[in-house]
């Protein structure tokens, strides 16, 4: 998914990289903070492309 892979690049270069939040450089399952990333990831495509981009992307 789009998502997960955008989610932890950004992290990783804004907050690991940038600021040293060395817990964000894992990735933690069955964690709280799951919801949110699973949130992201299922909400991702339907934000980065419209109906006739995502047919485009997914062929």
């Amino acid at each position: 998914y789009a998502g997960h892979h955008t989610e932890h690049a950004i992290k990783e270069k804004l907050l690991y990289r940038h600021q040293g939040r060395a817990e964000h450089a894992v990735q933690l399952l069955l964690a709280p903070e799951c919801v949110i990333s699973e949130g992201i990831a299922d909400n991702a495509q339907k934000i980065l492309f419209d109906d006739a981009q995502l047919a485009a992307f997914l062929r």
